[in-house]
Order: structure tokens, then C-alpha cells, then sequence
């Protein structure tokens, strides 16, 4: 009766974590769900919502969601199922996650999270390699599951910070404007952090001259 609890857990946890996912279908998701947050950094940064909403990190909660099913699928494809349920939960199984082969007993939970693991050394090795070489980093980008996951990191890297950059605006003295800086990290990113840093130094510079020649008169 142990055996069969374990397995029907693990079976659960396999079902819940392996739920096949179409990356356009996420793709699209992802993009839809960073609208209504820039909406509202951009037009309506003072509104009480907007900053409730920026001053707490579960806005990015939907993405990160994504993210996970999204890598859990780079790491642990689809096709181990099969094997899984045909061995009965409890035979050896040896996969490929994107050329790595994964050798593995799956006979509880913590021997499939541990499948998991090793997918993710192996990813980390993998852009380890690639970091130098453009042509491996080319060869990563092959697969469709690989670009929309990437896809959103990157949308998650730039929509925090946004959020941090419109904070920062907000708090500084003086209170800089920060439109523009917002827009430049959703469509460039990197931009939007060169933007922020040239916003303040121009603005802080003339607050700055102002105050001397108040002093001084």
C-alpha cells in the first residue's frame, strides 16, 4: 500500500509538473501580461494602486509561473513519461534533455526532483559553454521551448527593473521623471537603466545650481 501511495504521488507530481505546453501559446501569454503593469507605470505612476502594486514583488508572480513550467520542460521533456508510466514508476529510465542524458530511478518524488536537478546542472554547464562562443549560445537558441523561456527572462529582468527604476524616480531629490525611462526598459531594457542614471545626473545637477545660487543670494 506504501509503494502504491508513493507512486500515485509521484504520478501526480509528474502529471502536474509535465503538463504539455505549447511555447507560442506562452510566448503570447507572457507579452499580454506585461501591458496592463507598463500601462499603469506609465500612465498612472502616482495612483495609489500603481504604487501598492510596485512596492510589492508578487507582481511578478504570473511570470515567474511561466518561467517555471517553461524550464521545467527544457529540463525534463515530455517523453518521460512514457518510459515512467511503462516501467511502472519504479525502473531505471534514461532520457535526453536537449542531447544530456539523464539516468534515473523514478520511484518517489524525490528521485523525480532529483531528475530535475541534474537537467539543471546540465543547462548551467551548457551556457557555461556557450558564454564564449556565440555559435553555442546560436545553437541554444535552436529550439522553441529554449527561446520563449529566455523570452521571458527577459521580460522578467526588465519589467523589475522598471519597477525599481520608477521607485527610485519617486524617492529621489528631486523627483525625476521617469516616462520615458519606463518605456526605454520595456522596449531596450539596458537603455532604460542608461536613461535613468543620465536623468538623474542632469536633474540633480540643475537642483544643485539652484540651490547654490539661493545660498549665495
Amino acid at each position: 500500500q506504501t509503494h502504491a501511495h508513493t507512486h500515485t504521488h509521484t504520478q501526480t507530481l509528474y502529471e502536474i509538473l509535465h503538463y504539455k505546453v505549447d511555447p507560442h501559446s506562452i510566448f503570447f501569454i507572457s507579452n499580454v501580461l506585461v501591458m496592463p503593469f507598463y500601462s499603469l507605470l506609465l500612465a498612472a505612476p502616482e495612483w495609489k494602486r500603481t504604487k501598492a502594486l510596485i512596492t510589492n514583488d508578487l507582481y511578478l508572480m504570473p511570470l515567474l509561473v511561466l518561467y517555471i513550467i517553461l524550464l521545467g520542460q527544457m529540463i525534463c521533456p515530455i517523453e518521460l513519461g512514457s518510459a515512467w508510466l511503462h516501467h511502472g514508476g519504479g525502473a531505471e529510465v534514461v532520457t535526453s534533455t536537449s542531447n544530456a542524458v539523464v539516468s534515473s530511478t523514478i520511484a518517489s518524488p524525490l528521485s523525480f526532483l532529483k531528475i530535475w536537478w541534474d537537467g539543471l546542472m546540465w543547462i548551467m554547464m551548457k551556457l557555461g559553454a556557450t558564454m564564449l562562443h556565440l555559435s553555442g549560445f546560436k545553437d541554444l537558441l535552436s529550439s522553441q521551448m529554449h527561446m520563449a523561456t529566455i523570452w521571458i527572462h527577459f521580460l522578467l529582468l526588465d519589467l523589475y527593473m522598471a519597477r525599481r527604476l520608477l521607485l527610485a524616480a519617486q524617492r529621489s531629490t528631486p523627483k525625476l521623471p521617469a516616462k520615458h525611462t519606463i518605456l526605454l526598459c520595456w522596449m531596450f531594457g539596458p537603455l532604460g537603466f542608461l536613461s535613468h542614471v543620465l536623468t538623474s545626473a542632469i536633474f540633480k545637477y540643475r537642483w544643485s545650481s539652484r540651490q547654490n545660487a539661493a545660498t549665495s543670494s
